[in-house]
């Protein structure tokens, strides 16, 4: 159950900044007097909206790419009955890792602390992977 309640986390946080997203792009189109068709692609939106709202896209963006693994690796130690405390402080720093991440990137933007919140991700979600391999297949 642990492992279920760590993935509806980070699916609330990913519902939060698509709402801010959301009210962030509908507020400047308002503002700005734009219409849809002038919002086609990504090159458009970029030239026509704020770097605020672009940044608020791209992590939009960045929590459905990463996370895919994530849900992936936590279904699969949900549904084997995986009793592993090291594995569910794995999904809970996963989960630190994103909301880090979307902090930094929607917020200051430092490039390197963004990276390394990234990574760290990264690294959390191998280790799982590499915890679950040798639980199961060796």
């Amino acid at each position: 159950m642990e492992f279920i309640v760590a993935m509806l986390s980070l699916v609330t946080w990913t519902v939060i900044v698509w709402w801010a997203l959301l009210l962030t792009r509908l507020s400047e189109i308002k503002v700005k007097k734009l219409f849809p068709h002038q919002l086609n692609t990504p090159e458009e939106a970029r030239e026509l909206l704020s770097l605020r709202q672009h940044m608020i896209a791209r992590n939009f963006s960045n929590l459905t790419e990463l996370p895919v693994l994530f849900y992936a690796l936590a279904t699969i130690s949900f549904l084997l009955e995986v009793d592993s405390q090291f594995l569910v402080a794995l999904a809970w720093g996963f989960v630190a890792t994103r909301i880090a991440h979307t902090l930094i990137h929607t917020g200051y933007n430092n490039v390197l602390h963004r990276f390394y919140a990234y990574f760290s991700g990264g690294l959390i979600l191998s280790v799982w992977v590499l915890s679950l391999f040798a639980m199961y297949i060796l």
